[in-house]
């Protein structure tokens, strides 16, 4: 019982260390209440800190937060806010697949360079893009979308991740979705959603990237996440990828209370918690049990024992192959960006 303690608690320390990314932008601006987390940890974001992928960026009430990539593309967001960066697969500052990332709430303006383009992911749709700019927002159960320049690839989703048909969008053209609905579309942004756009939004996104060129802010330390903070993201399409990341937190004991008040909503952290409920090799390499077994093989065997495998990254279940490979598109307007 002893060993089998000793191997759960150095695998929750191993899943707490910080995971070591590669920059692959820069934060050009943070006005207001903003944060950044990283591993299991919040960090209050200033411009001119490096952005990784696996960033999960926080923007409070009013708060503007701007990240411009090697890869060229910009995002601008607006909060109440949480923009998560799911994938940037960049290999010399070259872009090789679609950039992906997941905007839970609050407004986003995305500009998408030529090439593999880029793909953002809401409880309510899922939107491909590439040499085009975008202004989407999500509030609720609403989903809203303007395609300001280029033309953009559209799909419903669910919040488990599954996406439907796929439709076309192109510039001008203006999409929402109320919770579970089908699409509507205008050919125009109507006066209600012009109305309620940051101003900011309106104008082409500045280049400021070139001011920080060199130099690198540091991350001040806020705090660790919560589980309440952590729970859309523990229960949404990416609950794996979180359940891995954040299986460290387990060690505390208040992180791990409230997981115990709600285990059901968090199997892949109840595997862990009690793995004598899965006692067939589903429970493979999550249980402590298994961490004890594998201890003992490798003493037996005369070499280190082996730390067990953290949980693997969830796929999307069901993504539209398309979305992958956005239509070609049309180049942007004058002044758009």
């Amino acid at each position: 019982m002893k060993i089998c303690r000793l191997c759960f608690g150095f695998w929750l320390l191993i899943l707490a260390l910080p995971a070591f990314a590669a920059d692959v932008g820069v934060v050009t601006i943070a006005e207001g209440s903003a944060r950044v987390l990283r591993g299991t940890v919040w960090y209050m974001l200033a411009a001119g800190a490096p952005f990784q992928e696996g960033d999960l960026i926080d923007a409070g009430e009013r708060t503007q937060v701007q990240v411009e990539l090697a890869s060229g593309g910009t995002l601008n967001v607006v909060g109440p806010a949480a923009l998560f960066a799911v994938s940037i697969p960049l290999r010399n500052d070259k872009q090789e697949a679609p950039m992906e990332f997941a905007l839970d709430k609050g407004w986003l303006k995305l500009v998408s360079p030529a090439g593999a383009g880029m793909r953002v992911r809401t409880p309510s749709a899922m939107v491909a893009v590439a040499d085009a700019t975008i202004v989407t927002r999500q509030e609720g159960k609403l989903f809203e979308l303007f395609v300001e320049s280029g033309s953009a690839r559209v799909a419903e989703t669910t919040r488990a991740g599954r996406d439907g048909a796929v439709h076309d969008a192109k510039s001008g053209d203006y999409w929402s979705r109320e919770a579970d609905k089908p699409f509507v579309t205008e050919k125009r942004a109507p006066a209600k959603f012009v109305a309620a756009m940051p101003r900011h939004l309106i104008d082409r996104l500045a280049n400021l990237a070139a001011r920080f060129k060199g130099k690198r802010t540091p991350l001040a330390v806020d705090r660790e996440i919560t589980l309440a903070e952590a729970d859309p993201w523990l229960t949404g399409p990416y609950r794996r990828a979180f359940a891995r990341r954040l299986g460290g937190r387990l060690a505390d004991p208040a992180f791990r209370k409230a997981v115990e008040a709600n285990i059901a909503a968090y199997p892949d952290f109840d595997r862990i918690l009690h793995p004598e409920k899965f006692p067939s090799a589903e429970a493979g390499p999550t249980a402590p049990a298994a961490a004890t077994a594998s201890a003992q093989t490798g003493a037996a065997q005369n070499r280190p024992p082996q730390v067990p495998q953290a949980l693997p990254p969830q796929a999307v279940p069901g993504r539209a192959q398309a979305l992958s490979s956005p239509a070609q598109t049309t180049p942007p307007k004058p002044g758009s960006r």
